[in-house]
């Protein structure tokens, strides 16, 4: 589950005096604020204005937000919060952190869903036309040569194979798919203009 990945190295700082003793936060005014590359932050009692998931923790609540939006506030003793260190030096903590983000994010998993497909499928997309613009650009140093219509109708169908990888590669959490279908795709796309070339050429001189 990538919100709780490496959170040793991604959210905290080993200098932090931060820590949750008898349900209660300490140092609640001290300035601290730590992030995982974009996809989540934990602030301290701060005014959340970000468009990503937030936790913030108050003195006695954690606050769960998405975005700007308040979606749920938990108490330490809900949450079974008794202790916790955000140094990060013990096993325990770690543990016991990567446990509790990994409930909240349950929580609020179904509203991430419809955003992460999308963004998934924009990405995807993008590159899938980013790959057919540079074949259609590539093709047309090649002689003779198609028109730049026929050279994105033959890339468009060849990369098709890329976006069948692309969903294989998402289904089995395998990447080295991606990489196999944009080879496919290229030499497809070589061959299939090669064998239209050759066609084109049979037709002129039986014409």
């Amino acid at each position: 589950m990538p919100i709780i990945k490496n959170i040793e190295n991604t959210l905290f700082l080993s200098e932090t005096n931060k820590e949750i003793i008898n349900y209660e936060l300490n140092n609640e005014n001290e300035e601290a604020f730590f992030s995982n590359g974009g996809l989540y932050v934990i602030s301290f009692n701060k005014s959340v204005n970000r468009f990503n998931i937030t936790f913030n923790f108050t003195k006695n609540t954690l606050e769960l937000y998405f975005g700007p939006v308040l979606y749920q506030v938990y108490s330490y003793e809900e949450l079974n919060l008794e202790n916790l260190n955000f140094n990060m030096k013990s096993n325990q903590d770690k543990d016991t952190l990567a446990l509790l983000l990994a409930k909240l994010y349950q929580d609020i998993k179904p509203l991430l869903l419809p955003s992460i497909i999308l963004a998934a499928v924009l990405s995807e997309m993008s590159l899938y036309l980013i790959l057919v613009l540079i074949s259609v650009w590539s093709y047309s140093f090649f002689r003779p040569k198609l028109k730049v219509r026929y050279r994105f109708i033959l890339a468009s169908y060849g990369f098709s194979i890329y976006l069948i990888s692309s969903l294989i590669a998402e289904l089995y959490d395998f990447n080295l798919f991606r990489l196999i279908g944009i080879i496919i795709a290229f030499t497809f796309v070589r061959k299939a203009y090669a064998e239209i070339i050759n066609l084109r050429g049979k037709q002129s001189e039986q014409v």
